[in-house]
């Protein structure tokens, strides 16, 4: 009920699913574990679509990725996948539209949940940054589209651009968190809030050298032996850990330059990631 008074109020919500939502996914899912059955297509799509048809949805956008970072290896496995969603979806009565992105490296040059948060709030206010700027107008297209606010992909594009530069995506995002009882008044407010990590250390380029590749799951676990994620259920996370300024496929380094930051509660815990973090790319000679 909540959910559906912020929406009509405020536009949009983001919220997390409640484990009454479908109860029994979560057995599902350890069922799955147990029985080799993680990677079945038709039940990841039972697993997506059974809380979307419990939450009452008729049209659905999916980000589905595929890389080294992603579940689906690779754009034919997502492309199974998004193909089974959109067909289930629809004998279900809903309106799916089934996107497929590469993850074979970030999406944005940070990694960890306040970095993240303080990532998005940057882009609100900016030129913003690609790939990020251009996926998220994509999606949002798809949505205007799907929605039937908008017939063609241009006028959806442009619409979203002008919200964001206008500065409307911002303030809607301002009134959300004050709906759901954020004591807030514009986004700087809310990067003052976000914890920070007391550790900083910069991990430099050895040489001049090209990003040829990026181990997007590798950064990820690292930002888990950090302490941003859990490895085990009921372990606490440390919201102000994480990477930042990771370097891009393609992007030409000079010796010293910024390779990434690693954000960790102590010294000890940012050197024990620092070798796995370079490991992560891929470089070349230039």
């Amino acid at each position: 009920e909540a959910f559906r008074r912020m929406v009509s109020e405020v536009g949009f919500a983001i919220v997390s699913a409640s484990p009454r939502l479908a109860p029994a996914d979560a057995r599902l899912y350890a069922a799955r574990d147990v029985t080799a059955t993680v990677k079945s297509v038709p039940l990841i799509t039972a697993s997506i679509l059974s809380k979307k048809i419990a939450a009452g949805i008729g049209r659905l956008v999916l980000d589905v990725k595929y890389g080294n970072g992603a579940f689906a290896a690779d754009l034919t496995e997502a492309r199974t996948l998004a193909d089974s969603l959109t067909e289930v979806g629809g004998l279900l009565g809903m309106e799916v539209s089934a996107v497929m992105n590469p993850m074979s490296e970030p999406l944005a040059p940070v990694a960890g949940n306040a970095l993240e948060i303080a990532f998005v709030v940057e882009q609100l206010t900016d030129a913003g940054s690609e790939p990020f700027r251009s996926t998220v107008i994509d999606l949002g297209s798809r949505m205007l589209r799907l929605a039937g606010v908008e017939t063609c992909d241009e006028r959806a594009g442009a619409r979203i651009e002008q919200a964001i530069d206008s500065g409307r995506a911002a303030e809607r995002f301002v009134s959300m968190l004050r709906a759901l009882g954020a004591d807030i008044d514009n986004l700087t407010d809310i990067v003052g809030v976000l914890p920070r990590a007391p550790v900083r250390e910069v991990l430099t380029a050895e040489s001049d050298c090209v990003v040829e590749g990026v181990d997007t799951r590798g950064l990820g676990m690292a930002v888990v032996e950090l302490g941003g994620g859990r490895r085990r259920s009921g372990e606490s996370i440390d919201p102000s850990v994480g990477l930042s300024d990771l370097a891009r496929i393609g992007q030409r380094l000079r010796r010293g330059d910024s390779l990434a930051t690693v954000h960790a509660s102590t010294e000890e815990r940012a050197r024990s990631v620092a070798g796995s973090v370079r490991a992560c790319y891929s470089l070349r000679t230039a």
